[in-house]
């Protein structure tokens, strides 16, 4: 009985349970089967192979096993089988230009676009079904995921018509909830510790809603909540003037079905859009279990440039060095730095931590640290540091240097003119500067006056159609503008 027991058991792990299971050692294995054993006498559960003939356990056998935590808190998961929204339709406009021609979720961040960070996070606690609520170039994201195999996930796509809150987006996913326990996560937000511990404390409780919190210095810029003693939301409130606590609700949360009743009773705030703050709070007036767990690692939401460059520095200090491309012999390598296949390094000197794409060129410059470049570009008589530049662009001649900047795909930047110190650029896909009389001039469209701007560059435009039509639309003097 005993081996029938340990023999299913096994089949059943390697089944459910890996992708993120690894076994234990044999002498671990036959002191897992014998308190299976046990704990199915205890429970009162049929022994043998009926004991597992349901997709997972039972939850009477789980709370009886007498196991570590991580052996508690997989089974505790696999027993309930949450699904997971991610809402990806918001269009970032405090990213623009950058977002004009992709959504903001798939600006990269450590050469892995934002969602996929997400989805990883998402598979490393063990949830597989997954829908994107998307909205803004919904196509863009969908020739990323596609059916979400990479991440083994198996996913669904819903579309949010209307920008009209977060609310809204999560109500668009009632019928691929329909009454399981699921997992909200906004999919511009990047967590360092994952969600494993949060999920898990949520699905083996008995709270209608549970929320992600992070203290902060100022929570004025977020929804904020106060806990009683029992680490229970009494109250919350949206962006507070004065803020009764520092607890900011970071953008994970858990629910039951009860929240979708919450969000028909909740109406549009002053800005016509149906707040998730305002849903929670109607179950916590209607005396519901609402829970929180007080996170204490990175937490970013990627949403405007600094915020962006921030992730960035935070994930390139996760890298270990790796040379796949060539570095000649007058080249300087420092620290930890990732070069992909196919790239070149010339006469150069890089600092770590730096992750270089494949097909890159990198001539007679210097890359101080948390500079990611991505795909086929080419960098040569040039200064950067702490950037962020996409596939396919051209830097040459920029010897005063490029600081905490962010540029798009296929970006052509011409210096040579002298310069005040290090630029900061934000520059959307396709954009070009090239120097005239010690100006940087972007070139003009049909039927629009030519652009120029002084040194202190901050952001430039796409060449889109919509760029053509407002020339001047977004350059800014000193501050990026909020959403």
């Amino acid at each position: 009985m005993r081996a029938r027991v340990y023999r299913d058991w096994m089949v059943h792990l390697r089944h459910r349970m890996s992708r993120s299971f690894v076994a234990p050692p044999s002498a671990r294995r036959r002191q897992l089967a014998y308190r299976l054993t046990l704990a199915q006498l205890e429970a009162g559960l049929p022994r043998g192979k009926r004991a597992f003939a349901s997709p997972v356990p039972d939850a009477r056998l789980i709370r009886a096993i007498p196991l570590a935590g991580l052996f508690r808190k997989r089974l505790t998961l696999l027993s309930h089988n949450p699904k997971a929204v991610v809402l990806c339709a918001g269009e970032g406009s405090r990213l623009r230009p950058l977002t004009f021609s992709k959504p903001k979720h798939l600006l990269p961040v450590a050469g892995t676009p934002i969602l996929g960070h997400v989805l990883e996070t998402l598979a490393a606690a063990g949830l597989d079904e997954v829908a994107l609520v998307v909205g803004h170039r919904p196509e863009a994201v969908q020739r990323y995921v596609g059916d979400g195999s990479q991440w083994r996930l198996n996913v669904t796509y819903i579309t949010q018509e209307q920008p009209l809150g977060l609310a809204d987006a999560i109500s668009q996913a009632r019928e691929f909830v329909g009454t399981d326990p699921f997992i909200v996560y906004l999919g511009d937000n990047l967590l360092e510790d994952g969600i494993s511990d949060f999920v898990t404390d949520f699905v083996a409780g008995d709270a209608q809603a549970s929320l992600l919190l992070k203290e902060v210095e100022d929570p004025r810029r977020y929804g904020v909540v106060v806990l009683d003693d029992q680490q229970r939301v009494v109250r919350l409130e949206e962006k507070p003037a004065d803020p009764p606590s520092n607890l900011a609700i970071v953008g994970v949360y858990a629910f039951t079905a009860a929240i979708f009743d919450a969000i028909a009773h909740t109406k549009p705030s002053a800005r016509g859009e149906l707040e998730i703050t305002d849903a929670i709070q109607y179950l916590v007036e209607h005396k519901a279990s609402v829970t929180a767990r007080v996170m204490t690692g990175f937490w970013e939401d990627a949403g405007e440039p600094k915020a962006l460059l921030r992730a960035n520095r935070k994930y390139l200090d996760l890298i270990t060095g790796e040379m796949q491309g060539r570095v000649s012999a007058d080249s300087v390598i420092e620290g930890e730095v990732r070069i992909g296949k196919g790239t070149r390094i010339v006469n150069s000197r890089i600092v770590g931590p730096c992750l270089i794409g494949q097909n890159c060129v990198i001539e007679n410059s210097t890359l101080l640290s948390y500079v990611m470049i991505g795909d086929g570009c080419a960098i040569d008589d040039s200064l950067l540091e702490d950037c962020l530049i996409q596939h396919n662009c051209r830097i040459a001649h920029l010897a005063a240097g490029l600081s905490s900047s962010v540029l798009g795909e296929s970006v052509r930047i011409a210096g040579g003119e002298p310069m005040l110190g290090p630029q900061r650029m934000i520059l959307g896909d396709m954009a070009q500067i090239s120097p005239c009389r010690g100006r940087f001039r972007l070139p003009s469209w049909p039927g629009t006056p030519r652009v120029e701007i002084q040194h202190e560059l901050i952001w430039l435009l796409r060449t889109t159609p919509e760029a053509s039509r407002h020339p001047n639309r977004g350059a800014d003097s000193g501050h990026t503008p909020g959403a």
